[in-house]
Order: structure tokens, then sequence, then C-alpha cells
């Protein structure tokens, strides 16, 4: 086969030095990498019948990797213009054909967690590909953006779900704060198709920001009375899950509170126990999109782990006290007795998966219960498997159903924690409350504004003692 000859555009290509960035998985940080971007201006000459101006790229860690792909390119393109432009086009042509790309080429790259990637990917999927995905993306308007945001995402459907019976959750409406996680997607999908050309205006800049409902005090004094109830129903049926609810109104996160271990649990036999927030529960995303991210340690790595920090990267101390103790050592008491009906078991396991290892992770890898590294969770199923975030969630909304509660999402407990600290005949300072919710909280709102109201009551009282003519 004879070899074809390249074109002679060396001396046309403009190559780029850029920066991108990412995040280790490791430790969370940002870190930033370099690559070139090679540029070749298409001469209007050669561009077919009713095409714009245009130019064709190639990205590379090298300048000659990036030169050699466009090379590439352009003689595909020179081949054959009108082919190769209609290709171009008709590759984006519906929402989902460019989406398929963007995630693959662009979310791979943001420099954003992996669970972050999945939601905008599971947004994508669940929430907007339904109603848009079939649709030229040149052709979608800032109105229909906005009906899917304001109505068709309102109206009660099924959605795919890993959780649910049958794979599906009946009857979905959503929230104004997931509607507004919606939008954010939408945006930084629009955002990039229009940096491409794919598009010449970003419909999302005249689509209305989500406004997420605000939770007044009367919903709020509401949900105390009900975690209330809720609580006493499981505390008097001697509830298996208790304390591992009850830790909720410490102000922990979900992801915290499952990935306490007994280390974090300090001088519970003592007279002054604490409980150290330095960890949580995470899982490794999918490496069909960021593969090439992770470190060679960790690229293989998929399922649950123990990451070594929380979300606001601060540890907090919180010390025990009253039932707090009492459960704990309860919980721990059952803990260790359900640990000696599946340690055997287990050990078994491990030597089934070290010979896994010897022999070079040939075939499947055997199940260890509960996981390699996580036998010293706090919180586990009585046969040692693990709980998840969507595991527990789903326990807690069974729960309030059994207990005849009307349910609310299990996050808003740490907006009830802080505002029951705020009722209190002494409430603790702001400084206080941010050891124990977090520096970087929207729960701190809620006791801003309940010890902001407070003191402008007294404040008012105390003035109205001075008018002693009213």
């Amino acid at each position: 086969m004879a070899k074809r000859k390249q074109p002679e555009i060396d001396d046309q290509i403009i190559i780029y030095e850029k920066t991108g960035t990412y995040v280790v998985k490791e430790t969370g940080e940002v870190a930033s990498y370099k690559y070139y971007q090679a540029c070749w201006e298409v001469p209007k000459a050669s561009l077919p019948e009713g095409a714009s101006r245009r130019r064709l790229t190639a990205s590379g860690r090298s300048r000659a990797k990036a030169t050699a792909d466009l090379r590439e390119k352009v003689y595909e393109f020179l081949a054959s213009p009108d082919s190769h432009w209609n290709t171009a086009r008709t590759r984006g042509a519906t929402l989902n054909r460019y989406v398929e790309r963007w995630i693959k080429e662009d979310l791979r790259l943001d420099a954003i967690s992996e669970t972050v990637k999945r939601r905008h990917i599971e947004n994508y999927r669940h929430h907007i590909a339904p109603f848009l995905g079939d649709k030229n993306i040149r052709n979608i308007s800032h109105l229909e953006i906005n009906r899917l945001l304001t109505h068709s995402l309102l109206i009660p459907r099924d959605v795919p779900s890993k959780i649910y019976s049958g794979g599906v959750r009946p009857d979905v409406v959503l929230s104004s704060a997931t509607r507004k996680n919606v939008r954010s997607t939408l945006s930084k999908i629009f955002s990039t198709a229009t940096e491409d050309g794919v598009i010449s205006k970003n419909p999302m800049k005249r689509v209305p920001k989500v406004e997420v409902e605000p939770k007044n005090k009367d919903n709020m004094d509401e949900a105390i009375r009900d975690v209330k109830k809720f609580m006493r129903w499981m505390k008097k049926n001697a509830h298996v899950d208790y304390c591992r609810f009850l830790l909720e109104l410490l102000g922990l996160r979900r992801a915290e509170r499952l990935g306490l271990t007994w280390d974090n649990i300090h001088g519970l036999d003592t007279s002054s126990p604490t409980i150290v927030i330095s960890q949580q529960l995470a899982r490794y995303e999918s490496t069909e999109y960021d593969y090439a991210l992770r470190s060679k340690a960790s690229r293989d790595l998929t399922g649950w782990y123990i990451k070594k920090w929380t979300k606001t990267k601060k540890i907090r101390k919180i010390p025990l006290q009253g039932g707090f103790v009492t459960e704990l050592r309860a919980h721990k008491k059952a803990w260790e007795a359900n640990k000696k009906t599946w340690e055997p078991i287990r050990q078994k396991q491990i030597k089934a998966h070290k010979e896994w290892v010897t022999n070079k992770r040939k075939g499947d890898e055997p199940i260890v219960v509960p996981p390699i590294g996580m036998e010293n969770l706090v919180f586990l199923k009585p046969d040692g498997n693990l709980i998840t975030l969507n595991r527990d969630n789903e326990d807690w909304r069974m729960y309030l159903d059994l207990a005849g509660v009307k349910g609310w999402r299990g996050h808003l407990n740490r907006h009830i924690t802080a505002t029951i600290f705020a009722n209190a005949k002494n409430p603790p300072s702001v400084q206080v409350m941010k050891e124990m919710l977090g520096h970087e909280t929207t729960a701190m709102s809620e006791y801003y504004a309940r010890v902001l109201d407070r003191n402008v009551a007294d404040a008012v009282g105390s003035y109205i003692e001075e008018l002693d003519f009213i």
C-alpha cells in the first residue's frame, strides 16, 4: 500500500502551551498539568459551500503529539471537505450526541471531584436527556430550558434508581435544590458548546436562576417536633439503628457519620469521651471518564473507601455527654457481639483474597465482608455489610414511615441541630457552633437567624421596659 502524502502545513500551524487542572484523588488537592494545542485556520477557499470560517485543533502532552494529530485531521479535511464538515456538524446535531463528547473530553478534565462529575452525568441522564436529549442542540431555546426547570421537572415521573426495587424510583418531583443543580449542569454544557463554536449564543444566559425554597421557622419548628417524635419511637422500640441516627443530632454529615471508625471515638469508657470528625465514607467513581487523571496507584480502585478528610477539610472535636455516651457504649457491645459472628467467615474471605492477589488478580475479586480497611467502622449492618450513603438514606425514609412521621431529607438534621442549640436557654457562641457543624455550612445560617431573632426580641423587650409610659 502506498504511503499517503501528508499536507505541507507546518508553517501554518500555531501551537499554544496551555495549563489544565484536576483533583488528585488521594489528597483532594488541585494539581496542574501542561499540554499543547495545535491550531490550523481553514482557508476560506477550502471551506465547503455555506460553511463559516473555522479552525481545526488537536491537543497533546507534547508539541510533536499535538502537531501529528492535527496533521491527520487536516489530511482528512482536505481529502474530503464536504464529508468532514458534515461529520463535524452531525457530531453535535443532538444534545445527546454533543454531551457524549462533552463528558469524555471536557468534564473528564474539569478540576472537580469525581462525585460532582458523576452528579452532572446523572443530572443529564435522568433529568435533562428525557426532555431535551433528542433535540438539535442549535435549536434549543432558553424558553424550552426554562420550561424544563419550572414545569416539566415538577410533574411526577419515574426515575432510574439503583436502590429502589425494579430499578425505578416512582413519582419523583424534583425539589428546588435539585432543579438548581440541574441548571448548573445545563450551564456547564451550553457554556462549553458556545466555546466550541457548536452554538453561536448561550441560551442559559437568558434562563433565570432557580431560587431554592427557604426553610422558614414554622417548618423548622415542625421538623424539631417530628425528629423528637421519631427518636422517641426508635428508643422505645430499642431499634438496632437508634445510635446510628442519634448521631445525626450532633451535626455530623451523613458521609462523616458513616465514615466513623472506633478510632474516632476517644475515651468512651472514661468520664470525658470525645468524637473526632476527621474523615468520611466516599466512593471511587467509575474510571470510564477520568482514568487518565488517577495516579498509577489508584487508577484501578473501585467501590467505597474511607477518605481521610472531611468536606471542609477541617477536623472537629465534639465532647460526648449523657445519652450519646450511653447509646454509643451499648452500640459498641452489640457491635462486638456481631463481630464474633462475621469475623470467622471474614478471615476465610481474606485468605481467598490474598490468594487472588498472589495469582496476579486473575478472575473476579473475592468478596470480603466488611471490606478490607472498613472492618473498624462504627456503623455496619449486623452481618458486617457496609452501610452506604444511599442505603442510609433509604433506611431513614423507611423508618420514618414505620414511625408514622412525615419524611424529610436526612441532611436537614444538621439544620435542626443548629436550631435546637439556638433555642436552648443558654445558646452557645457562634464559634462553638462552627466547631460542631464545620465552618463552611449553610446550617450555620439557621443558627445565626435564630440567635439574631432572640437577641432582637430581648433588645426590644429591654427597650420597652425603659419606656415606662407605655
